[in-house]
């Protein structure tokens, strides 16, 4: 956890968040001044809530922004987030309010303080989800910070900038622990070139020692972490070593929790386990509680591949720990088990023995056998009936589907091929009395009927595969509007008939990264709709919209909508089918099976609809990075 709010803390406490002439008040910043930079963090909490009684009553908002800001920080110490985030936010609304009431003259110098401390803030609270493994979050709102950071013109800037890197390695860092194989290896990559240019401006514009301490030690992780061992544990030493300069007990404490799993994956135990003592004891003294639970768990599993009863002192101790309820008297018993523990074997053989001689050898035989006869029949009555519960909700589940299926395409179907035969029965009895431009006619006509049956039957396979748990998951890079113009080609015939208008606006060079074949599927239903239920001589809009790494996909037309019923279930389930504004017909099943393809491939759709108006239809896609 890094100081990022240093240049708030300093603005609070030292140019006029205490201006008050009380000498009660200028006490009170003395405390928390010396609280703050001493550890004491929940001295610090409880002399802030001290100090934002009186700057509410008085209406100082200004105050109020800081002691939020100081009381958020102290909370994130503390290992206390859910306290912390609330602060932040205060914080950063507070400072809103500020920037929004201040004079015309001074509004431009104003807003620019503001948006700075506002940027500090997200910058905490996207710590406080890393911490929480919460990694999306923290990305949007680094980014967010670099954002609102735009182009460094001061040394001030790159020292920001150089913070918002360091704090993106890290969640890099965290997400590679997660992952495996090419992936894993893409995000180390990228944590090592943004902690090796954080590292790099920290050190050619000044930072202050303990910021460099947290750039130092990041690149020493993410070295660690790519195969550079060695200049890992260097670079860690490195920033120990400037820590303990600094005398700065949470940094200490942290570094040491890591270097011990350094060691530990280097296999070196018994180092690993000097490491977490000493982390330990930091956050004992200090009441880091989160670290102190860190460095306990990493201090067993070091403990435990050389000394069982050290190991299991640091389990005790960390069970103590959680669980609140403890109370000095049960704390004392668990001394007491850990004393019986460690007596000699010859003690523990003579207690077993007495206690075998209260019950007889036969007894103990039976009682043994019965306990285990009745466990395995526990287990495999478990295993049965949850193998049959299982099995019965998945034939239920084939079976609605299967009715579902039956029930929405078996008229449409029959209906479609019965039409044909009459056609092509019609044609064949009086084929060569038929004029050129009827013929003509009929066969257009048999080639929408074809088109809209292939649909129906493309639609029904899809659904099919989604049932039985196949399909493809496989992605490719592919050009947008190139798909987008093979899809409008698709749907030519029925476009030309009704004489509809599509505007595509999607640039050049727009490239997906994404299942090539799902993306079509969902793209022809989707356009298919708005052609069918768009008014005649209307016109179908289908744009792109770039939002972060994803591509949102809109088709917009105007023609009969639909209604709030039908809108809040037609992406949930098979529905009735509706006809067209020319009598076309459908199965009910292609905006449901455009959504589950689309959640299967971690994507989402959306519907706006107004009837009599419109439908718009949105849903997105991978881009590629």
């Amino acid at each position: 956890m890094k100081r990022l709010c240093v240049i708030c803390l300093c603005l609070f406490l030292s140019i006029g968040c205490f201006a008050q002439d009380a000498d009660s008040l200028d006490q009170l910043k003395k405390r928390i001044y010396a609280h703050y930079y001493q550890s004491e963090f929940s001295e610090v909490v409880e002399c802030g809530r001290e100090a934002l009684e009186v700057f509410e009553a008085n209406n100082d908002l200004f105050d109020v922004a800081g002691c939020y800001n100081v009381m958020g920080n102290a909370y994130q110490r503390l290992g206390q987030f859910k306290e912390a985030i609330e602060c932040y936010e205060c914080c950063a609304e507070t400072m809103e309010l500020l920037k929004a009431s201040e004079d015309e003259g001074s509004r431009e110098d104003a807003a620019a303080f503001y948006d700075k401390n506002i940027r500090y803030t997200r910058n905490n609270i996207a710590e406080i989800h890393t911490t929480l493994g919460e990694y999306d979050e923290a990305e949007m709102l680094y980014r967010k910070c670099i954002e609102m950071l735009g182009t460094p013109t001061d040394t001030i800037d790159f020292l920001d900038l150089s913070v918002y890197l360091q704090n993106l390695a890290g969640v890099n860092l965290k997400r590679a622990a997660q992952s495996e194989g090419i992936e894993k290896m893409t995000q180390i990559d990228s944590a090592v070139v943004m902690a090796e240019q954080a590292n790099a401006l920290s050190e050619k514009y000044g930072d202050k020692p303990f910021k460099r301490v947290n750039k130092t030690f990041t690149l020493a992780q993410a070295y660690f972490a790519a195969g550079r061992t060695d200049e890992g544990i260097a670079l860690a030493r490195q920033a120990l070593e400037m820590a303990e300069t600094q005398d700065d007990a949470f940094l200490q404490a942290e570094i040491h929790a890591i270097m011990g799993g350094f060691e530990s994956q280097l296999e070196n135990y018994a180092t690993a386990e000097r490491h977490y003592r000493t982390a330990v004891a930091i956050a004992e003294e200090n009441s880091f509680d989160e670290l102190l639970m860190t460095a306990l768990s990493g201090g067993y599993e070091s403990a435990k591949h050389f000394d069982r009863s050290l190991a299991l002192d640091y389990f005790e101790r960390s069970t103590a720990i959680k669980d609140s309820i403890f109370n000095a008297e049960q704390q004392q018993l668990l001394r007491d088990y850990q004393a019986r523990y460690d007596l000699s074997e010859k003690e523990h053989q003579i207690a077993l023995q007495e206690e075998k001689n209260k019950i007889s050898r036969m007894q103990v035989v039976v009682l043994l056998v019965l306990a285990i006869l009745l466990l395995v029949l526990m287990v495999i009555g478990f295993y049965v009936g949850f193998r049959r519960k299982r099995q019965n909700a998945a034939l239920a589940h084939l079976n609605k589907s299967k009715d579902q299926l039956l029930s929405a395409v078996s008229h449409d179907f029959k209906t479609a091929v019965s039409s044909q035969n009459l056609m092509l029965d019609v044609m064949d009895k009086s084929l060569e009395k038929m004029p050129m431009e009827q013929m003509k006619e009929k066969v257009r006509m048999l080639k929408t009927s074809s088109d809209g049956l292939y649909e129906k039957m493309l639609n029904l396979f899809e659904w099919m595969k989604l049932e039985l748990g196949s399909g493809e998951t496989n992605r490719e890079a592919f050009d947008m509007l190139a798909l987008v113009n093979e899809c409008v080609k698709a749907q030519e015939t029925e476009i030309r008939r009704k004489e509809i208008e599509v505007a595509v606006d999607i640039g050049e060079g727009l490239i997906a990264m994404d299942n090539k074949n799902i993306v079509r599927l969902v793209l022809q239903n989707v356009l298919g709709n708005a052609v069918k239920f768009s008014w005649p001589r209307s016109q179908v809009n289908i744009r792109v919209v770039e939002e972060s790494e994803r591509f949102w996909i809109e088709v917009e037309d105007h023609g009969m909508g639909m209604s709030q019923e039908r809108k809040a279930v037609v992406l949930k389930e098979i529905v009735n089918p509706t006809k067209g504004t020319n009598d076309e017909s459908g199965t009910g099943i292609g905006l449901v099976l455009c959504a589950r393809l689309l959640d299967r491939n971690g994507a989402k759709i959306t519907i706006e609809s107004t009837e009599s108006i419109g439908t718009t239809v949105r849903f997105s896609i991978k881009a590629m990075t």
